[in-house]
């Protein structure tokens, strides 16, 4: 059972349970809004823009034209990672099916992982790799926040090849005394054109013995990567040693929100100190 003083931070934190996302209910975007997928693999693309060098390969809407590498993602298994610790990232995106290659660069720009066909390019006419791709590496050996870069590479519309890069934080370790984590219910999370909801849980732990004292806040990353809020917070928080809260939150996504990817992250700060604690995030697409 949690100790009563829990009681506090839990009351608090209960503002998290209903939020809307009030930002994109009035925004109102000047940007081109992304093209929609082409309903069926275009073999004429193919043709015309790939089939000179993919002499072998089997037709891919995905892997040779823009749709591929619209909406990418990439998502760590873990919030944090012991030094030296396999480390998974799952790159996602495109918006139909078809072979890609997937690549994985550490924070020195080094490649680690690279998922692709069996001479490097396109799929020989065998086994596709596909979204989602899954890439591997290990841990860095020394403690904090390290930004790796996933990559999908392939065409960028019609004008020859270019690596499109995503940006992943890898954290080692864990200096803080507090730990968040925020956990969708379903990943990916796609949204059509008309919004939807997110389900999410909070989980915030203490991972000392004595009694911590923080600020928690929700903020929204927009697809133009300008961050909005707080949507909640900053709200103070009182954990005895040990304990552990994880309260629910919804998200409503309407309707009227920009296409693309949004983060949703949890922040956690000092404020004694004016320092940030801990973070963590997920990302959620709305697709034209």
């Amino acid at each position: 059972m949690a100790s009563p003083n829990v009681t506090k931070g839990m009351i608090l934190l209960s503002l998290f349970t209903v939020v809307a996302i009030a930002l994109v209910v009035g925004y109102t975007s000047t940007a081109k809004s992304a093209p929609s997928p082409c309903p069926a693999p275009q073999s004429h693309y193919f043709s015309e823009r790939c089939s000179g060098c993919h002499t072998n390969d089997s037709v891919t809407c995905n892997g040779c034209h823009n749709h591929g590498n619209q909406f990418l993602t990439a998502m760590p298994n873990k919030s944090s990672y012991a030094p030296g610790e396999e480390v998974v990232i799952t790159l996602s995106g495109g918006t139909q099916t078809g072979w890609v290659r997937g690549m994985l660069d550490d924070m020195n720009g080094t490649e680690v992982d690279r998922k692709t066909g069996p001479t490097l390019m396109g799929n020989d006419g065998g086994p596709m790799i596909e979204f989602p791709v899954e890439l591997k590496g290990r841990a860095p050996g020394n403690s904090g926040a390290h930004v790796w870069t996933a990559k999908y590479f392939g065409n960028a519309n019609g004008a020859g090849h270019s690596a499109i890069d995503v940006p992943v934080t890898i954290h080692v370790g864990s200096t803080s005394d507090i730990v968040a984590d925020v956990i969708p219910s379903t990943s990916p999370l796609f949204f059509p054109a008309s919004g939807g909801t997110i389900n999410c849980t909070v989980e915030l732990e203490n991972t000392t013995a004595a009694s911590v004292t923080f600020h928690a806040a929700v903020y929204v990353r927009m697809p133009s990567g300008m961050n909005f809020g707080p949507i909640v917070g900053w709200v103070p928080v009182t954990l005895p040693g040990g304990a552990v809260i994880s309260p629910p939150l919804t998200v409503n996504l309407p309707g009227g929100a920009p296409t693309g990817v949004y983060s949703f992250i949890v922040y956690v700060a000092d404020f004694s100190t004016m320092t940030l604690i801990d973070a963590d995030s997920f990302d959620f697409i709305k697709q034209p």
